[in-house]
């Protein structure tokens, strides 16, 4: 079975510090406009804050083509089904309930992180905000809409390292 790798937050990291690494310039080509949508909202583009951070998902999406064109990987999050629109990417989302992402976080979480039900479902909640906000911010389009994504996953009732193989199946 060949083997897909995954990258996740290390493409933020590596955008990070390609920005403030000493390389005054970068070999990764720049082919970035603003979403069409940025000139009806009220977002300072003169902002060095909002700068940065246009600055930042530019060298995500540079990272993001350089590791589709080299080979077959997975990307989680970071738009890459929007940035990767013309490999024409098979786009999975993964979802649960609450409660599902509740128990995930007491599992997976700080063992000194005691957060009471209310406060973890506040910040589950302000997580997937941000995300929502993001996604929709640099693609235009609602974060978890069924019409963007080629699968739709409720892991509500399953543990998403047993599905991760069947799915990679179809793939390799």
């Amino acid at each position: 079975m060949t083997k897909i790798p995954p990258w996740p937050r290390q493409v933020s990291w590596q955008a990070a510090s390609l920005m403030y690494s000493e390389i005054t310039s970068l070999s990764l080509p720049v082919i970035w406009a603003p979403p069409i949508h940025i000139g009806q909202s009220f977002y300072a583009l003169g902002n060095p804050a909002f700068e940065q951070t246009i600055t930042v998902y530019q060298e995500q999406a540079c990272i993001i083509k350089e590791l589709a064109a080299e080979s077959n990987c997975v990307i989680v999050g970071r738009c890459a089904d929007h940035i990767l629109k013309e490999y024409k990417p098979f786009r999975i989302f993964v979802y649960a309930d609450m409660e599902s992402k509740m128990k995930r976080c007491r599992e997976k979480g700080p063992e000194e992180e005691t957060l009471s039900d209310k406060e973890l479902r506040q910040k589950i909640s302000g997580i997937d905000k941000k995300r929502a906000k993001y996604y929709e911010f640099y693609t235009g389009h609602p974060w978890g809409d069924k019409l963007n994504f080629d699968l739709c996953l409720n892991t509500t009732q399953t543990v998403v390292k047993e599905m991760v193989p069947v799915i990679a199946k179809l793939f390799c």
